[in-house]
């Protein structure tokens, strides 16, 4: 017998939250008889499935999220002749965000078994059942948040921002703007956040962080970029976010 699975909606087999999958099992009865009572399962494994918005032809048991195609649900599966082929298919979303509790909740993957099998057996099989299987194994990407938060008074932050609120025409403002990070589900390395200064937009030197590294300005180019080298997953979901803070000046024209 042979087997096999192709899924779309997960290019490069990476799937991403929110994605809807469309797993297609193909099949090929290679035994050299005709096989009756053929039996199709496939098993989803995985916290990401919404079971909600599964669309198939398929008989689901909810207990182990198996679905079962037989002669009731596909009629063709009542006798393959040799040579035969024929597929099913299952659609399923996946959840919009990662359930995250803990720190260690990371790594997230989506696990697919199919199996096909008959009770007729070739002469020369000492075997009860003719059978095949196949896993398949999809990735999830993981989701950085950056949240960029511009305030005058920041007094949490220990800048102090001086001049007018309003802003008024001639006369500069300062402000403390803060780039917020939070990562789930993946650790990710070599990270860069960039930004550009407009004219009429001053960078005052003022800048912190909460981890070994800060964003840096250059004059020549009036770029900001904050290289971070390391960020662990689920950093802000379950723990304090990375977060940076610079000051800059406004001069309204």
């Amino acid at each position: 017998l042979g087997l096999s699975v192709f899924i779309s909606g997960a290019p490069q087999g990476i799937a991403r939250i929110g994605n809807v999958l469309t797993y297609t099992i193909s099949y090929h009865n290679r035994s050299g008889i005709a096989l009756r009572d053929v039996n199709i399962k496939a098993e989803f494994v995985g916290e990401i499935f919404d079971f909600g918005t599964l669309t198939t032809d398929a008989k689901l048991n909810t207990f182990t999220n198996t679905l079962i195609w037989d002669e009731t649900t596909t009629p063709s599966l009542k006798l393959l002749e040799p040579n035969d082929q024929g597929r099913v298919t299952a659609a399923i979303g996946l959840k919009r965000s990662f359930p995250i509790s803990r720190m260690n909740d990371k790594n997230f993957a989506l696990h697919f078994t199919a199996h096909i099998e008959s009770p007729s057996v070739p002469y020369y099989l000492q075997t009860d059942t003719i059978t095949a299987t196949t896993k398949v194994v999809t990735k999830l990407a993981g989701l950085v948040y950056i949240d960029a938060q511009v305030l005058y008074r920041d007094a949490s932050s220990g800048i102090l921002n001086l001049g007018t609120l309003p802003p008024t025409v001639g006369r500069p403002t300062q402000y403390t703007v803060h780039w917020v990070i939070r990562n789930h589900a993946t650790d990710i390395q070599d990270t860069k956040i960039s930004a550009y200064l407009p004219q009429g937009v001053r960078w005052t030197g003022m800048v912190k962080s909460n981890i070994d590294s800060v964003p840096l300005y250059d004059e020549a180019t009036r770029d900001i970029t904050w290289n971070i080298e390391y960020i662990p997953a689920t950093k802000g979901v379950v723990s304090v976010p990375i977060e940076g803070i610079f000051q800059i000046e406004v001069l309204p024209t």
